[in-house]
């Protein structure tokens, strides 16, 4: 679990937000990153199989909106930022395991 702006943060939310794209693979992980002004920034990165980026980027969106409602309500009042990062397949897998939920804010 990590705490943000956005609330307590679990991997299972982002496994939930992300279920049913066919067009991402299923290595993913989250960064919980500071953005601009200081505010949490949670960076989705993903590795993309078809599809454009702003067309990913509008079905997470959705996907945001629609089954986690409170993350979009603390983005559009400003107290988190999103960020998409569209990878290749195979570029987030490094070892046997990713980490899904990673924290690099440098204040912990």
């Amino acid at each position: 679990m990590v705490v943000l702006g956005a609330g307590n943060m679990f991997p299972w939310i982002f496994e939930e937000i992300l279920r049913d794209i066919d067009e991402i693979s299923a290595d993913w992980q989250i960064a919980v990153k500071k953005a601009a002004g200081g505010i949490d920034c949670l960076e989705f990165r993903v590795e993309k199989v078809s599809g454009s980026d702003e067309q990913l980027t509008k079905v997470i969106q959705e996907n945001i909106q629609v089954r986690f409602n409170d993350i979009w309500k603390n983005y559009m009042v400003g107290m988190c930022d999103l960020k998409f990062t569209f990878m290749n397949r195979g570029d987030l897998r490094t070892g046997r395991k990713i980490k899904r939920l990673v924290d690099e804010r440098n204040d912990y």
